[in-house]
């Protein structure tokens, strides 16, 4: 069976620091144990990372099980190996499986020819972010889902977005280091990524509503801008064509912004579905005027609820728009990271500014329904 350039890439690098395990201070700067696939894999880097970042020459075990002696020879840390990584000395990956075979295979992996240990490292610190970038989708997808459909804050998309920013800068910065265009990080990596604090961050999701529902509120969201002029203007702000949830009520609100920013007066269904006809050709259809006319003699009631609503599902769909393309990004081996990086933080940064725009921090607010800004947001929004 073939294996995975990446599963490659791990090996040869673990092969190389197996043969000399000073190598790892060539690495462990930019290159974290989790950047590893496989857990074997984790611990056995982490391992070395522990036992020599105290003692370049050896490094003193921090347990009294299973202890390196200072003076001990790099021959001696390699055969311990397996003994530290059962114990968990060095590292939270526990394995009791590691035998001298395995750590031989890893050995033998390596190409013939000058060490390559470096570059292995910048394979496997790629492949790694390529796996993490998708992974940030899930947690978008939660931030989307946890957006309040009550309150209308995207306090949790703007979380989710402000660690998206800080890991982003912070594997920037390693990438530079692991290509020589920077100095710094002299010390093995030992923080916690960001992205696993943002996860923690996250509330529980709220249950999204059906597509029926999603449909009535978009309906009765127009009906609201037609009716009510004051209410009109703050909609038309707020919503953009492309946040309601099919073809007919896209093209139907497109036409209220069109007669509402011609200044058309009054804006009511004869004239919404005069100009429908318009569109029709390019756009598709609209409401009907059957569905228009039910709208506007139908009671007026539950606009906030509507809204929230149409926003929490715009937002979701938003959420899977960058999904599929960052995720098309990470996959495609031609993107370089420093670029995959660069258009991860542009599509998430415009999911953080339409979050926003949706749920009224950036326009007008529907009366009673001013959402919270977050303090370390609010002055950026507000200028």
């Amino acid at each position: 069976m073939s294996l995975a350039p990446h599963v490659l890439a791990e090996r040869a690098l673990l092969g190389c620091l197996l043969w000399d395990p000073r190598r790892v201070m060539d690495v462990w700067g930019w290159l974290d144990a989790d950047d590893f696939a496989f857990g074997t894999h984790r611990g056995v880097y982490g391992t070395l990372v522990g036992a020599l970042r105290q003692d370049p020459g050896a490094a003193a075990a921090r347990t009294s099980e299973h202890v390196i002696s200072p003076n001990a020879t790099l021959p001696e840390l390699v055969l311990a190996l397996p003994d530290l990584l059962q114990a968990g000395t060095y590292t939270d990956v526990r394995h009791n499986l590691l035998h001298a075979v395995h750590l031989h295979t890893l050995m033998a992996a390596v190409p013939a020819g000058a060490s390559q240990h470096v570059r292995y490292g910048q394979m496997v610190q790629e492949a790694s972010i390529r796996r993490q970038v998708l992974a940030w989708g899930v947690r978008m997808d939660q931030a989307a889902i946890s957006v309040p459909t009550a309150e209308g804050s995207p306090e949790a998309i703007t979380e989710a977005a402000e660690a998206l920013a800080d890991w982003l800068a912070e594997l920037n910065t390693r990438v530079e280091v692991a290509h020589g265009h920077v100095h710094g990080l002299a010390r093995p990596v030992e923080q916690p990524s960001p992205a696993l604090r943002a996860s923690a961050r996250l509330p529980n999701p709220a249950a999204l509503p059906s597509s029926e529902t999603v449909e009535r509120a978009a309906r009765r969201v127009i009906h609201a801008a037609i009716v009510f002029p004051n209410l009109r203007k703050e909609l038309v702000e707020r919503l953009c064509p492309e946040d309601f949830p099919t073809t007919q009520t896209t093209n139907a609100w497109r036409v209220v912004m069109k007669v509402h920013c011609e200044r058309f007066s009054p804006v009511d269904y004869v004239t919404v579905m005069w100009e429908q006809q318009r569109g029709e050709p390019t756009c598709g259809p609209g409401l009907s005027a059957e569905q228009l006319a039910v709208m506007i003699d139908a009671p007026v009631g539950g606009t906030q609820q509507a809204l929230c609503t149409v926003v929490q599902s715009a937002i979701v769909r938003l959420v899977g728009r960058a999904n599929t393309s960052v995720a098309q990004t990470a996959t495609n081996a031609a993107v370089g990271v420093p670029d995959l990086l660069h258009t991860t933080g542009q599509i998430y940064d415009a999911v953080d500014h339409h979050a926003r725009r949706l749920t009224g921090t950036t326009n007008g607010h529907i009366s009673g329904a001013t959402p919270r800004i977050p303090q370390s947001r609010r002055r950026r929004v507000q200028g």
